[in-house]
């Protein structure tokens, strides 16, 4: 039984034996949270997880509070909103978090401020980064000693337009003492995330999904018109049909959607989906993201493809990144001892 077949009997409700390989990978994927009769089964697995996600959210209180006082709300999406959705995750504490993100909506110099009185300090505290990040970025990046990264979003990413942005800041839901964009707004970012994202976790991918499983069949319908009013037809249509082909019996419901829009993609999208679908690399789905881009001219920052993938600040940015990253100097230090150690060792 693969491990694929294995997570698609668990989410069926079949309890079939998991071996410590299985486990393994189920933890590595960030899948074991997202299975409550797995989670039953083993709860040793999920204790990693925990640790992470409080660890990650242990200034997270604080840091809400003193924006509160500053009139800026901090919304909770990408893992943490995930989080805090009860139809996916029994306890918020089951999604790990590697870093922690919040998307800003107010004064983002108030929200840095609030940050670093919490103890976070900039990741690269220059002013050609800090102005880059404003101007062609969409997230702040801090760190704390103990919680780790931080980052503090001002923007969504590029192929989410404006307007979709501002629908989704203006209907949001409270969550304890953090609002939360609503669940089919949450749905459409996480797979727009998902299809970007360099790291690829099916943890991800699965709680993705499940959320638009868990949708009222209104909303579905709603989601399927959302991605083609904004041109993501693409991006639900890979997410989609990837998970029905992955797992065919836990998510043979939402087959429609993905088959809805799958009908309302191009056929050089179908094409570039399909690919992305047979090997969901990062290369297949940055082809996917491209065609997408060149057919439909929609995203932020219309320019040729030269300033794309290499904006004007870029080259200074890389040098500061690389003056400010010790664990790059500590690796390139590194590799310099093990080739010498080669070299003595012949």
């Amino acid at each position: 039984m693969t491990h694929h077949h294995l997570v698609d009997q668990w989410l069926s409700g079949y309890r079939v034996p998991v071996d410590e390989a299985a486990a393994s990978w189920l933890a590595s994927q960030r899948l074991v949270g997202l299975i409550p009769g797995l989670l039953t089964a083993r709860p040793d697995l999920i204790r990693s997880a925990v640790g992470q996600h409080l660890q990650a959210t242990v200034w997270l209180d604080a840091l809400n509070a003193i924006c509160q006082k500053k009139d800026v709300r901090l919304l909770a999406f990408k893992g943490l909103g995930m989080a805090l959705q009860p139809q996916i995750y029994t306890a918020a504490v089951h999604r790990p978090l590697g870093d922690l993100d919040l998307w800003v909506d107010g004064d983002l110099e108030a929200a840095i401020q609030a940050a670093e009185a919490c103890g976070y300090r900039q990741l690269y505290p220059h002013q050609v980064i800090t102005d880059y990040t404003y101007d062609h970025g969409y997230a702040v990046p801090l760190v704390h000693p103990h919680a780790g990264m931080l980052e503090l979003h001002h923007r969504l990413w590029r192929d989410i337009p404006l307007e979709l942005e501002r629908d989704m800041k203006a209907n949001t839901r409270l969550v304890g003492p953090l609002h939360v964009i609503e669940p089919v707004h949450l749905a459409l970012a996480s797979i727009v995330h998902y299809t970007q994202s360099g790291r690829l976790f099916w943890g991800w991918l699965l709680e993705s999904v499940l959320l638009v499983r868990s949708l009222p069949e209104t909303e579905q319908t709603r989601l399927v018109h959302m991605s083609r009013k904004y041109g993501l037809q693409s991006f639900v249509a890979f997410v989609l049909r990837l998970a029905c082909e992955t797992w065919p019996c836990a998510f043979e419901p939402i087959e429609s959607l993905a088959e809805a829009c799958w009908n309302a993609c191009s056929r050089l999208e179908q094409w570039a989906v399909q690919r992305a679908i047979h090997k969901p690399s990062y290369a297949n789905r940055m082809i996917m993201i491209q065609v997408r881009r060149f057919q439909r001219g929609t995203g932020r920052s219309a320019c040729s493809p030269l300033r794309l993938m290499w904006p004007p600040p870029g080259a200074v940015m890389l040098e500061l990144r690389l003056e400010y990253s010790p664990t790059f100097w500590d690796r390139l230090k590194l590799m310099k001892k093990r080739v010498g150690q080669l070299v003595t060792s012949i």
